[in-house]
């Protein structure tokens, strides 16, 4: 089985996993998941921070975005504009239109050009060292390549999280998984990095 073979092969088995999961139990996974999420926030005190709105079986975000725009951070959300993706600042839910996937967007083509504290990244899997299989767009590759300051954490439920997974030189990693069974970092400096920065700030 070739690299693209196993990578077609995992994300359907990934779709389908995650479209299994009973309404109870997705709920109450997303609720640990959340937390965990909230414990990094506060743990790092991100300031901007780029998050996917959340489509079908992916974990729930548009809660998450609406009590980061309670708290006064600057939200971002993803724009695919000329087969490239952006960062739009948003203050609401408000604005948004479906594209051709029928995934929400901002109406609005302007970009945010500064640099982004924190992303929370969709996957269909993740590995344990924090490579990530996306949908095949390549679009978070790119941005994680064009953000070297930003602190990307995985958001996966644990079964989307394996020992390794098929990739390519062009696949990136993140820094972090945030799932049910807690925060893992993938690359501890980028913790201590966060961590000197964040306490360097507060004196």
């Amino acid at each position: 089985m070739n690299n693209k073979t196993e990578k077609y092969t995992l994300r359907e088995l990934m779709k389908q996993k995650r479209a299994e999961l009973k309404t109870a139990q997705r709920k109450d996974l997303t609720n640990i998941i959340h937390h965990n999420l909230w414990q990094l926030i506060n743990q790092i005190s991100p300031q901007i921070v780029f998050c996917y709105l959340s489509f079908s079986s992916e974990i729930e975000t548009h809660s998450v975005i609406l009590e980061l725009i309670k708290q006064k951070k600057i939200v971002l959300i993803p724009k695919i504009i000329d087969r490239q993706m952006y960062p739009i600042r948003i203050h609401n839910l408000d604005n948004l239109q479906p594209d051709k996937w029928g995934i929400l967007q901002p109406m609005s083509n302007q970009i945010f050009t500064n640099p982004i504290d924190l992303c929370l990244t969709p996957g269909l899997a993740f590995s344990e060292a924090g490579k990530r299989l996306g949908y095949g767009g390549g679009y978070y590759d790119q941005c994680i390549t064009a953000h070297p300051e930003t602190l990307f954490a995985g958001l996966a439920f644990s079964f989307q999280v394996l020992p390794d997974l098929p990739s390519s030189p062009f696949d990136q990693f993140v820094d972090c998984l945030v799932t049910d069974q807690g925060i893992t970092w993938c690359r501890p400096q980028e913790k201590n990095r966060l961590l000197t920065i964040k306490q360097s700030s507060s004196k």
